[in-house]
């Protein structure tokens, strides 16, 4: 059953969709995931599976953009699947991401599932 995450002070929604096992990831940890990316109409901006089959690996409490999804990585253990909908100010802004055809002010949504998590050094 999904399970809603404490809601954070700064609007980032988090799901829980999926509990993975093993040691949670914390700040500083690479954390590689497939991942959907869509606007909040649905539409999709990119697919990791449907691209290349190939995880991506982003950093756990990142402070760069999307900032939101480094955040959503922290606490997430192998095998976790989590929905993170991330507020324009946590994500592209008031200038968006037009290269990934992603509007200026716009909510964006990374559903991801954890396959690897390397501590970092």
């Amino acid at each position: 059953s999904m399970s809603m995450l404490p809601a954070p002070v700064d609007g980032l929604k988090l799901t829980e969709v999926k509990r993975g096992n093993g040691p949670r990831a914390v700040a500083g940890d690479v954390v590689c995931v497939h991942y959907v990316c869509r606007l909040e109409d649905g539409t999709a901006i990119f697919d990791s599976k449907r691209v290349d089959g190939k995880p991506r690996p982003f950093t756990a409490g990142a402070n760069r953009r999307p900032q939101g999804l480094g955040r959503a990585l922290v606490g997430a253990q192998l095998g976790t699947t989590r929905i993170a909908t991330i507020p324009p100010e946590l994500a592209y802004g008031n200038a968006g991401f037009p290269a990934s055809n992603i509007p200026p002010n716009a909510v964006v949504i990374y559903e991801f599932e954890v396959v690897e998590i390397r501590p970092k050094k």
